[in-house]
């Protein structure tokens, strides 16, 4: 089995910066009603923020929102946090394309047959280049018995 994963770091950023903005607020009140106002012991409490509010920031991150697939000559599987999103055996699909969304990120869908009903594998968030992911999972296709048809254009969404 081979995992696709890549860490989104404007996502990690935007569930880390409320909890680092908390904890800073928070340690400074602490501080000021110990009476501390200067010095580097100051500097070295308020520094405290940042890891603390990652880590929050981290664990909501991969709780809830990265991306995983996982992969193999047989099946595939699509997690979002530690919900399984989409899963789906090759043999079952006949087309594969790069369809191009709204932000002008690249997912791979899957068809049952030519216009037919698809399946969309969110590539972009795991870092992997389309074209190249595309040409491997053709080569799954056809060798999982599935006469799949080729797709030179990029399709927009």
């Amino acid at each position: 089995m081979e995992k696709l994963t890549k860490i989104q770091i404007s996502v990690l950023a935007s569930y880390s910066s409320p909890f680092i903005l908390i904890f800073a607020l928070g340690i400074n009140l602490a501080m000021l009603d110990f009476g501390i106002q200067t010095g580097f012991t100051r500097l070295l409490m308020l520094s405290l923020s940042f890891p603390l509010g990652f880590l929050v920031g981290r664990f909501i991150y991969f709780r809830l929102s990265h991306v995983e697939i996982v992969y193999d000559d047989l099946s595939f599987q699509v997690f979002k946090g530690h919900n399984l999103k989409i899963s789906g055996s090759w043999k079952n699909y006949r087309v594969v394309s790069i369809a191009v969304d709204g932000y002008g990120r690249a997912d791979l869908r899957l068809y049952n047959s030519v216009g037919g009903e698809f399946v969309e594998l969110p590539i972009s968030k795991v870092g992997v280049g389309p074209q190249a992911f595309r040409d491997q999972v053709r080569k799954i296709l056809s060798s999982s018995g599935s006469s799949s048809i080729n797709l030179q254009v990029a399709e927009a969404a």
